[in-house]
């Protein structure tokens, strides 16, 4: 079996990989993780295709896609191009040859509105550009391929590789604690943080199940809810608790109208994942002690 990972340098490509080492009779499969150079969503549709044509895998992971929420308002072009017509161009190839697909979305494609958590089916109403390509790109990936392609849904995603959260909060606490001195984060925007460990781990679980059929539409995160305050407050605790850190800084709680971004982000876009979690049917983590085992592997953090 052929499965290519698109985006196989970005944090979780990089988690696939990693855990593709550990996968039973993985001698049965064969992972290909093409550089940007040679697989490049922006690129022109027919070399993607040719590209797709000619390698024929049996499945795609599309884990590619341009992330900068603010920048995308500016780069709208750039950002439609990557996010939408990229999954588009592999589903065409993929309907031709038989292959299915595993489309890595988000949260921002709700609007945030709802006051409860998000259901697989609930109707999209995004806000920004980045949520709006996001969901372009899904309708793209269902209308091709329809039960051959499986749509993921996640939340707040972070890891040790990479750019995220996690480590732009690891670095701003050893910095600013030096001093004690204050990092104003919102508190007024909720979901639930997403490991890229255990979003990973699921992923794999839709390829190697061939018996049970995973959902066409699915949310992922892990167990539990806060605020993006919460999570910094948290990153902090565990991080000095591990030695990752020596300093930790002071957090003061905003809400977001006081951090104005170009982007407008879901106040509150908490994703439901009961249906993905009965299908994982492995142990599911509050994201507390999921963050505390991606910081307990602290030889991969690259904070500086």
């Amino acid at each position: 079996m052929k499965i290519l990972i698109t985006g196989s340098s970005g944090q979780l490509g990089k988690t696939l990989i990693e855990d593709f080492k550990n996968i039973r009779n993985k001698n049965q499969f064969k992972i290909y993780t093409p550089s940007r150079k040679e697989f490049n969503l922006s690129s022109k549709s027919d070399e993607l295709e040719s590209f797709l044509d000619k390698l024929n895998p049996d499945w795609v992971i599309n884990c590619a896609a341009y992330t900068e929420v603010d920048k995308a308002e500016e780069e709208q072009e750039l950002a439609y191009q990557i996010n939408s017509i990229g999954p588009k161009t592999i589903s065409k190839a993929l309907e031709r040859n038989k292959g299915k697909m595993i489309q890595i979305s988000t949260d921002y494609v709700f609007s945030g509105g709802k006051g409860s958590p998000y259901k697989p089916y609930d109707k999209l109403d995004p806000i920004s550009i980045y949520g709006k390509t996001k969901a372009e790109g899904e309708d793209y990936v269902i209308s091709k391929l329809k039960e051959r392609s499986h749509i993921i849904r996640v939340s707040w995603l972070y890891s040790s590789y990479r750019k995220n959260f996690l480590l732009t909060m690891l670095k701003l606490h050893q910095v600013k604690g030096v001093n004690k001195e204050t990092l104003k984060i919102v508190y007024d925007q909720i979901s639930c943080p997403t490991s890229a460990n255990s979003l990973s781990k699921f992923i794999w679980k839709i390829i190697l199940s061939d018996k049970k059929l995973a959902p066409q539409i699915m949310h992922w995160s892990d167990a539990g809810v806060c605020s993006w305050y919460d999570f910094a407050f948290e990153i902090g605790n565990l991080a000095l608790e591990k030695g990752i850190i020596k300093n930790k800084a002071l957090l003061y709680p905003i809400r977001s109208s006081e951090y104005p971004t170009k982007a407008k982000r879901p106040n509150f876009s908490l994703l439901d994942c009961t249906e993905s979690w009965d299908f994982f049917d492995g142990q599911i983590f509050h994201w507390k002690i999921a963050l505390s085992k991606v910081l307990g592997n602290s030889r991969r953090l690259n904070i500086f």
